[in-house]
């Protein structure tokens, strides 16, 4: 299939929320110190919506009551910032350029007057959004100190050259603006997967016709280097989105539907994944103005649910549920209610295990880490030596059957990627050094990975685009994840938008944390004594090892010895 059209276009949610680039790190940062911790990004969907509604600035107010007003202003998400405007003078009204935000913590900030007519401002970033959306933590607490000029105006104060961007509270961040997913397919040469785009928008913009102009706009710069829309360059609504009875009733114009079959189901799926974001909507219906439905694949079934996009996810999504694996005495089990020996045969001894989403390979590390062993899980006695190296760990598969591999040490440390049969791919690095990778899970669609990297700051997680064209494959465009968290350890993909990582509060003990990608950071259970590694799947129970026993997290947050061993891990 042909590299469908890439799309870009500006948000409209700028023009009304005013959001601006903000550059992501393009390297592993080598200064500053973990943020303090608290939640990162929006409340979830589900949280009541409390509207603010800004007042304007009264006759006779002193200059920190005019600043604390505009900032109050600049935290709602009002058409224009016209309540803010009237905090300026009007001629800095007409020129306030309110694109760009920066998340600032409330519980450190202060406002301190100075010779009469000037106000600083003082306090602590903690996260920024760029003109997509796109929600970036800060990698370490940043000081901010800004002064305001305030000028008579009327007899009033005002302020005189606000500073570009908004400045926003986490408090109000969190109020005004909520995490949406648009879902967008993996270039190719990867297998044709959604792969999901965190954003955020203005709450007040988050219906389903929002939500679609927010697909219709591409992805965000990031992922668009390893993803891509199947929606035509030119695609747009015909008109509104209306819900009836759970139903989102979607009108294209004509030349919003490819020819292509599998393009035009691939925009069915990603329009259907998005949408069914909103709680309000089970089921959708798409057509091209007052042409029939569309259905996947022709097959004439007028109303879209999530059931039909399941082909369409990563592997690791699709049913039936993975199971856990693990390693006692050298030898691979897979955990249960009765573990039983396997996949791999018992007088094979192994130090690390891995297996493809849905389980069809196997891969296995000698328990000296020197041997690299491969072979399909419906015939595990004829395994395959497909290496010899030094500290060989990390095994990874991704959905199209490609073995993620580290190997060496120090100077001398490289990714390797092992494709179904033949020699293996050396990965570039961009952004940090081989030498610092502690951990590789890539994700089931191939083009995201998450690491745990060893830097000057300690270690953090990370997550990483892979890349592939005719110069070979590369790990580029890093991404710290959970700032706040410090020694960690060990991560995994709990679906496709969402890790686990161990690791802990400052003087904390570890424990594990779901990040959210471009969201929130939340403890998902207590600690664990002794703990080594977690492993997570989509719909599963975390399992976590020692250096002796296997834990499986209940429903209730405790957890449940499985038994003894080691190296746990769920397909991936």
């Amino acid at each position: 299939m042909s590299e469908f059209r890439r799309r870009f276009a500006l948000p409209a949610f700028v023009a009304a929320s005013a959001l601006a680039v903000v550059a992501g790190c393009a390297s592993i940062p080598t200064s500053g110190d973990p943020q303090i911790v608290k939640a990162e990004g929006a409340p979830a969907q589900s949280d009541a919506e409390v509207r603010v509604i800004a007042q304007g600035p009264r006759s006779g107010d002193s200059p920190i009551s005019i600043v604390s007003g505009f900032l109050e202003a600049s935290g709602t998400t009002e058409e224009g910032f016209a309540t803010a405007r009237k905090f300026l003078t009007p001629a800095s009204s007409t020129r306030w350029d309110a694109r760009g935000i920066t998340v600032y913590d409330q519980a450190r900030f202060s406002l301190g007057e100075r010779s009469g007519d000037r106000v600083v401002l003082s306090t602590v970033a903690v996260g920024r959004v760029d003109d997509q959306g796109v929600y970036t933590p800060e990698p370490g607490e940043r000081s901010v100190s800004i002064t305001f000029q305030l000028v008579r105006s009327g007899g009033d104060w005002r302020i005189d050259e606000p500073p570009s961007g908004l400045l926003v509270s986490r408090q109000d961040f969190e109020r005004e603006y909520l995490k949406v997913d648009n879902y967008f397919v993996a270039r190719p040469p990867r297998t044709s997967v959604l792969v999901p785009d965190p954003i955020y928008l203005p709450r007040a913009s988050t219906s389903p016709t929002a939500r679609l102009e927010a697909l219709l706009r591409g992805p965000s710069r990031w992922l668009d280097t390893v993803a891509m829309t199947a929606l035509p360059t030119d695609a747009a609504l015909a008109e509104p989105i209306n819900v009836l009875s759970g139903v989102a009733l979607v009108r294209l114009t004509p030349e919003s539907v490819p020819i292509e079959g599998v393009q035009r189901d691939l925009m069915l799926a990603q329009i259907v994944q998005t949408l069914m974001q909103d709680p309000e909507v089970s089921q959708v219906e798409v057509r091209a103005l007052e042409q029939p439905p569309l259905s996947f694949g022709g097959a004439g079934n007028p109303v879209l649910r999530r059931a039909d996009v399941v082909p369409y996810l990563p592997a690791d999504q699709r049913p039936p549920p993975a199971p856990a694996y693990f390693v006692r005495d050298g030898a691979a089990y897979l955990s249960g209610e009765q573990m039983v020996q396997g996949p791999i045969a018992a007088e094979t001894e192994l130090a690390e295990i891995a297996v493809s989403p849905g389980g069809g390979l196997i891969a296995g590390v000698s328990t000296d880490r020197t041997t690299l062993v491969t072979g399909r899980a419906d015939d595990p006695k004829r395994l395959v030596s497909r290496a010899k190296g030094t500290n060989l760990r990390s095994l990874s598969f991704d959905g199209d059957g490609n073995l993620w591999v580290v190997s060496g040490e120090g100077s001398g440390t490289a990714v390797l990627r092992y494709p179904p049969s033949g020699p293996p791919q050396r990965v570039r690095v961009d952004g940090f050094e081989p030498r610092q990778i502690l951990r590789l899970r890539v994700a089931a669609d191939g083009v995201r990975l998450a690491l745990v990297l060893d830097t000057v700051r300690g270690t953090q997680v990370y997550v990483a685009q892979s890349t592939e064209d005719t110069d070979g494959l590369e790990i580029a465009g890093p991404r710290r994840m959970a700032g706040q968290l410090t020694g960690l350890r060990s991560v995994d993909w709990m679906d496709s938008g969402r890790l686990v990582v161990l690791g802990s509060l400052p003087d904390g003990q570890l424990q594990p944390f779901e990040v959210q990608l471009g969201g929130p950071v939340r403890a998902l259970a207590g600690t664990l004594p002794g703990v080594t590694e977690i492993s997570a799947a989509y719909g599963q129970p975390l399992m976590a090892a020692t250096k002796k026993q296997i834990y499986r997290l209940r429903e209730d947050g405790a957890w449940l010895p499985e038994g003894l061993g080691t190296a746990v891990t769920y397909p991936g």
